[in-house]
């Protein structure tokens, strides 16, 4: 990853994929299109798509909040919260969105913006959806879903080499350093401006001593700040799953090992 990214801080790769457009990608754009139409049902409400739960467009900060009641001044900081925020209609690879509040001097400020993911970014380059979903990865249409981006990963359409995870399942603070982590890759690095906004900077790798996905639920010992993630390394997963401490200065050091019954 090193060679193709630039490092932006420590251990964190700024992602900068090369997807391919052109003939190659157009025919496998109308394989795709065939078999949506012939199998896929768009007529199904997208009930997780609608009402509160409808995508948004980023917000950048906002301020001068109506404020009912009273903020104490001594209360500052950043709330923020991280969920699904498909970018492109279904059929298509659900993007992440990072929400914010932040609050300063008894004022309120809310944002929104999408963690820069290898995933989005190509997406954004083809103007549409390219990766496949986790929820319509079933029956015979799922299997076509993901022989379709197996196609257009060996023919260099797609770029995989920063992963395709979208970062939207949990936010953790650790070390100096706001995550938004993925079970399917490694941490993207969000960094908190002074106004509140949000920028993405990049993958964690920990100056490439992880080579392999990370979890998405770590935990932080309060007393030690120890991080403790479970890391699944595929080819272990039947019989036992590594787990690796990282101590205050990201150190990685091997602790124990799980068995999975």
């Amino acid at each position: 990853m090193k060679q193709n990214g630039t490092m932006e801080g420590r251990g964190v790769v700024v992602v900068n994929p090369k997807p391919n457009k052109g003939l190659t990608s157009m025919v496998v754009d109308w394989m795709e299109k065939f078999v949506v139409k012939l199998m896929y049902d768009s007529s199904q409400p997208h009930h997780w798509l609608s009402h509160n739960f409808a995508p948004v467009h980023e917000t950048p900060p906002s301020k001068h909040l109506p404020v009912i009641g009273h903020l104490p001044e001594c209360l500052n900081g950043e709330f923020v919260r991280v969920g699904p925020n498909p970018k492109f209609p279904p059929v298509a690879g659900y993007h992440c969105m990072i929400h914010g509040l932040r609050i300063k001097d008894g004022k309120p400020s809310y944002l929104s913006r999408y963690v820069r993911t290898s995933r989005l970014t190509q997406e954004e380059f083809f103007g549409g959806s390219k990766f496949t979903k986790i929820g319509d990865l079933k029956g015979p249409f799922g299997f076509l879903m993901i022989l379709i981006e197996m196609i257009r990963s060996k023919l260099k359409i797609l770029d995989l080499s920063y992963g395709i995870g979208t970062g939207n399942t949990a936010l953790i603070y650790h070390h100096g350093k706001l995550l938004a982590l993925f079970e399917g890759d490694k941490p993207y690095v969000i960094k908190v401006l002074e106004d509140g906004d949000l920028q993405t900077l990049g993958l964690m790798d920990y100056d490439e001593r992880l080579s392999h996905n990370f979890t998405a639920h770590p935990k932080i010992d309060p007393v030690t700040g120890k991080f403790d993630p479970l890391i699944a390394l595929l080819e272990n997963l039947k019989l036992l799953t590594p787990v690796f401490v990282r101590n205050a200065l990201q150190n990685r050091l091997s602790h124990a090992f799980v068995r999975n019954t």
